[in-house]
């Protein structure tokens, strides 16, 4: 709750885990409170919940928010020069996947177990942790760890329309020749000899088929159809959530045949799918991380050029970041091909 009883919306959903995350900040005068790892894909509110963790303790706590991935040993020593409670955004940036790449980490994880009465509030991304646990045994140094579940469809709305007026927005009804197609003839364009081609191929829209196969009888309004939709794609995380309702929107209206699928079936070769599980798992990465992980027997330029023109990746000023909708659609696709 914020001031006067008003919803808080910025951290709708997360009311448990801060308050978990404050309990064990307040134990800490005890000398029973231990280390945190907040643990999620991307897009799911790990910094928004530190934020406010950090809003809610601003005198015990100092906050570093890592955006790239950390190379020099002296931003390991303002992390460790910090007061008695430390926030670390982003601890994945602490370690790259090639050989000698986990000198940092190891040194942290050091740090992190040291004997000084200090505790470190640390967030990761869900891949990069699970990578650390095969090999470092990184749950060890965190007695206390919390995944983000996401959100639920009701909690998705409330955060969404939370930016709105009340009635500000306009939900209606789909045309009934404007319906989608269970099955559309779609072509795809792709880089072949350094020439772009497109390849057709049947794209099945499971959710109209899911949609026609239940059983259930329920007429939906508009708008509960909508976040019905958005939900199916986002599976609760809050950003991809947002990112779906942004680029459906057309303010002030918005159609349930608005809410599109942004992929079904992936395919990628052997070196764009090794590009892309860089970047589900990093979240971020400049072109020259890039190289430096995948070495010199992939073609990265050609890979990212791809994964750009199939609207899988976005980048700015050589930062690549995957788009927030196509996030659950390329984690399947790299689960299948065992990339994370």
């Amino acid at each position: 709750m914020g001031k006067d009883g008003e919803v808080d919306f910025s951290i709708i959903g997360l009311e448990n885990e801060i308050e978990q995350i404050q309990s064990n900040i307040d134990d800490l005068e005890n000398g029973k409170g231990g280390s945190i790892a907040i643990i999620a894909e991307q897009f799911a509110g790990k910094t928004t919940l530190i934020n406010k963790v950090c809003s809610m303790n601003k005198n015990r706590v100092e906050m570093i928010s890592l955006s790239s991935v950390v190379k020099d040993e002296k931003k390991l020593q303002e992390i460790e020069e910090q007061k008695q409670i430390k926030i670390i955004d982003n601890c994945h940036f602490l370690y790259r996947h090639k050989i000698g790449g986990f000198d940092i980490i190891e040194r942290f994880l050091k740090t992190v177990t040291s004997p000084e009465n200090k505790q470190y509030i640390t967030t990761w991304n869900i891949h990069s942790w699970n990578f650390l646990e095969n090999t470092h045994e990184i749950s060890k140094y965190f007695p206390v760890q919390i995944k983000l579940q996401g959100l639920t469809q009701e909690q998705a709305r409330q955060l969404i329309l939370s930016e709105y007026e009340e009635g500000e927005i306009q939900f209606i009804e789909d045309p009934t020749e404007n319906k989608e197609k269970m099955i559309n003839f779609v072509i795809d364009n792709t880089i072949f000899l350094n020439k772009e081609i497109g390849i057709p191929h049947l794209k099945i829209n499971y959710r109209q088929i899911k949609s026609k196969l239940s059983r259930k009888k329920i007429i939906l309004t508009p708008e509960e159809n909508i976040f019905e939709n958005i939900y199916s794609i986002s599976k609760g995380n809050p950003g991809i959530s947002k990112a779906i309702w942004e680029q459906s929107l057309v303010y002030p209206q918005i159609k349930p045949g608005d809410i599109k699928e942004p992929c079904q079936d992936m395919e990628l070769d052997n070196d764009e799918s090794f590009i892309l599980s860089i970047l589900v798992s990093m979240q971020n990465a400049s072109r020259s991380d890039i190289i430096e992980i995948a070495g010199d027997e992939i073609d990265i330029e050609r890979a990212l050029q791809v994964l750009s023109k199939k609207n899988i990746i976005s980048s700015e000023r050589e930062h690549y970041t995957i788009k927030p909708e196509i996030l659950k659609c390329a984690t399947n696709f790299l689960r299948r091909s065992r990339l994370v």
